[in-house]
């Protein structure tokens, strides 16, 4: 499956990246999940590589990174 490819801007990284230590410090789990799911597709991973990584589905991966590009 062919993913949507995304480019974060360097300040919207960081607030990502901010968002994501909060997260895991408040021990929101799927918050988090999500975030590192956002984070490695940005950098390039595809979904299936991410999915794997953080054991979740694919789909999950997709409707993620959907759900922040819209």
């Amino acid at each position: 499956m062919l993913g949507i490819r995304i480019t974060l801007s360097p300040p919207t990284r960081k607030e990502l990246a901010r968002m994501l230590r909060h997260a895991e410090q408040s021990g929101e789990l799927r918050t988090a999940t999500r975030l590192m799911a956002l984070l490695a597709v940005a950098d390039g991973d595809g979904y299936a590589q991410s999915a794997s990584l953080l054991q979740v589905s694919a789909e999950s991966i997709r409707l993620w990174v959907k759900a922040f590009v819209l």
